[in-house]
């Protein structure tokens, strides 16, 4: 019975029926939309930031979006706009957590909370400058990898043990 899926799978890629990478493509859209949205939603509710500031990391926070719907109008320039959408959404998952937490909200946080929220968003976009910028030397699996887990694990210190360093 298997085999017999895979043969018909098979016929169907091969007379155009069926696109395995055009359905990734509208999946990884969605995706970069649901995080584009998530983490505006996030940034314009906990925020105390001036107009041009608010605005700058507003445009940031949209641009990866943008790069992925271009990909409506040519399915390959999704690949060589890869980096920039990946890149964007690493930098949009640590702006919602920044911003979730209060980093843009002043007088919110305790001296030692902010500076680990701090350390935690420059980690973010750390990961999203050598993701977007494609660094070679930073993505071997001896920087990559420890870094994100190390951002994976601040995250969710800040997350679950917030009451500790939020100011009463």
């Amino acid at each position: 019975m298997s085999f017999l899926t895979l043969v018909i799978y098979s016929l169907l890629m091969v007379f155009y029926v069926l696109n395995p990478i055009l359905h990734l493509k509208y999946l990884l859209i969605l995706i970069a939309l649901f995080f584009t949205f998530l983490s505006l939603g996030l940034f314009i509710r906990n925020t105390d930031l001036g107009k041009l500031q608010f605005i700058l990391i507003f445009t940031f926070l949209i641009s990866p979006s943008f790069y992925a719907l271009y990909s409506f109008l040519s399915s390959m320039s999704f690949l060589d706009y890869s980096n920039i959408v990946v890149g964007g959404m690493i930098f949009q998952i640590g702006t919602g957590v920044y911003a979730l937490i209060g980093g843009f909200k002043k007088e919110y946080l305790t001296p030692l909370g902010k500076n680990f929220l701090r350390l935690n968003y420059a980690l973010f976009l750390f990961l999203a400058v050598v993701t977007i910028f494609d660094i070679r030397f930073f993505m071997n699996g001896f920087v990559y990898i420890p870094t994100g887990a190390v951002v994976s694990l601040l995250t969710i210190l800040l997350l679950f043990f917030k009451p500790q360093y939020l100011k009463r």
